[in-house]
């Protein structure tokens, strides 16, 4: 897994089209190891494609996104059809002390984690990483 960091971030998202589109599949919350696990069908990655009869191949993917020492979450009731608009990622400071914050939108998140860590890989169509 690779680490979503500070230095990293715009690239992640750039690379992923600030998650546009992109639906969360799977949420699974370890309160107790405060540890949060997220499945996303990312439905833009890298450079789409514009095909011959004028549409784009837009690389779908999926993502898995964990969060480690969560320090704050919040999560809206989901649905089939709740789609991820442009997801937001940044460093906020709580009491002093440095979290990154990962939304599924700026101003009105279905869901928004604050936490010390973020890690994440790509996983391909056929389960392979």
């Amino acid at each position: 897994m690779k680490k979503l960091t500070s230095e990293n971030r715009e690239d992640f998202l750039e690379y992923y089209h600030g998650l546009h589109d992109s639906s969360i599949k799977e949420m699974h919350v370890d309160l107790q190891n405060a540890k949060i696990e997220l499945e996303i069908d990312v439905f833009w990655s890298g450079k789409p494609t514009l095909k011959k009869e004028g549409t784009y191949e837009t690389n779908k993917t999926k993502i898995h996104l964990v969060f480690k020492h969560i320090h704050q979450f919040f999560y809206k009731e989901l649905t089939a059809y709740d789609y991820i608009e442009d997801a937001y990622i940044n460093d906020v400071k709580v009491d002093g002390e440095k979290f990154i914050c990962f939304a599924t939108d700026k101003d009105e998140p279905q869901i928004y984690i604050i936490c010390k860590e973020i890690e994440y890989e790509d996983i391909k169509e056929d389960g392979q990483i």
